[in-house]
């Protein structure tokens, strides 16, 4: 009896530890997804492997990306301070602008279990007039609290339950970035159209 309670003691330990998720966790991460990118050099490039959460089959995946602006430290209402990355014309253009200039190509596959990828989405994504510049929130990246200027780039596709790779490149420098702390984003769209 004492033997299965200390099992039993041990088995929700784990559990409350996380460790139960650790040695099941599928692999192969699920959206929304957000993923260090640089945005700064021409030619940069990520590789995502995806599988959509089942709430998330059928719905519109949308492709996001995030600017820094300003570096956040300390507490509000006592030793808080920002550390500005822009003057505030720069800073104003990122954050407001829905033409600030960007360029990705932006290609998924769809991974079949033979091991062959299938192009499911082919687009360029480019300043347009359904770009749309969301203001800016505050992210954690690489540690640190970071004000981030959000723009959606109004590009989407469908995904059934399958796996997906995600091949994006950037087609432009932007000398104004900090590449190193730029953000891009899969996640689901749920404004209404």
């Amino acid at each position: 009896m004492f033997k299965k309670l200390g099992l039993s003691l041990m088995l929700v330990s784990l559990l409350n530890a996380g460790l139960f998720d650790m040695f099941h966790k599928d692999k192969i991460p699920k959206t929304p997804i957000y993923t260090l990118f640089d945005l700064s050099k021409k030619g940069s490039k990520i590789e995502i492997i995806f599988k959509p959460q089942r709430k998330d089959i059928g719905e519109r995946l949308g492709f996001y990306v995030f600017y820094p602006l300003r570096f956040r430290y300390g507490e509000i209402g006592k030793d808080f301070y920002l550390v500005d990355l822009y003057d505030k014309k720069i800073e104003d253009n990122i954050r407001d602008n829905p033409y600030y200039p960007f360029a990705l190509d932006i290609k998924i596959y769809e991974l079949t279990k033979d091991g062959d990828e299938i192009l499911v989405f082919d687009k360029v994504a480019t300043p347009n007039e359904k770009t749309k510049a969301n203001g800016y929130r505050v992210m954690d990246i690489k540690g640190e609290d970071v004000s981030v200027a959000e723009r959606y780039l109004r590009l989407y596709f469908i995904p059934e339950n399958k796996t997906y790779k995600a091949v994006i490149t950037n087609l432009i420098d932007d000398d104004n970035i900090r590449g190193d702390f730029t953000k891009f984003a899969i996640t689901v769209d749920r404004t209404k159209h």
